[in-house]
């Protein structure tokens, strides 16, 4: 038993000294605990140029000192069959978000830079609620505010499909 023994101190000490090449620890290489409002929501909302699907990837969410928390991540919109025929049907795209969740879920998040955007399609703001359904999972409802014309968007609905 005593080569067992030597063979897992060496193992052990091999891992160790990896890692501390790499610079981590053990520790540090686990990964953090994910906030329930973190995960991929989809959905739909209605502009005056008709239905578009909706896709946001909420990936950092920060509790804040004096509560709620930073938020940030990925939206995305895309064709629906009830858009189709619209004026803007095909048009697909994303942007990055950032804003804050509050603690009683209220959403207020700002548009950033396109990751692919359509031509002459703007990016809009998000506000809205987050609730939590009887599954654990959260309902998203709101809408996108198109600046410099806040109501031309409304009836937001996404439900979190991916944690």
């Amino acid at each position: 038993m005593p080569f067992r023994a030597t063979a897992a101190i060496a193992l052990a000490a091999t891992l160790a000294s990896a890692c501390s090449m790499m610079g981590e620890t053990p520790a540090a290489t686990a990964p953090a605990a994910k906030h329930a409002y973190a995960g991929v929501y989809g959905g739909s909302y209605v502009c005056t140029d008709g239905e578009h699907g909706f896709y946001l990837d909420i990936a950092t969410v920060i509790p804040k000192d004096g509560g709620g928390f930073d938020a940030s991540g990925v939206l995305g919109l895309f064709p629906t069959l009830a858009g189709a025929s619209g004026p803007v049907g095909g048009v697909a795209g994303s942007f990055n978000v950032s804003g804050t969740i509050s603690s009683d879920g209220t959403v207020a998040m700002t548009a950033g830079d396109w990751l692919k955007q359509p031509t002459g399609y703007g990016a809009a703001d998000l506000e809205g609620r987050l609730r939590q359904k009887s599954d654990g999972s959260y309902a998203l409802t709101g809408k996108p505010v198109v600046r410099g014309n806040p109501s031309a968007c409304s009836n937001l609905i996404a439900t979190q499909f991916l944690p």
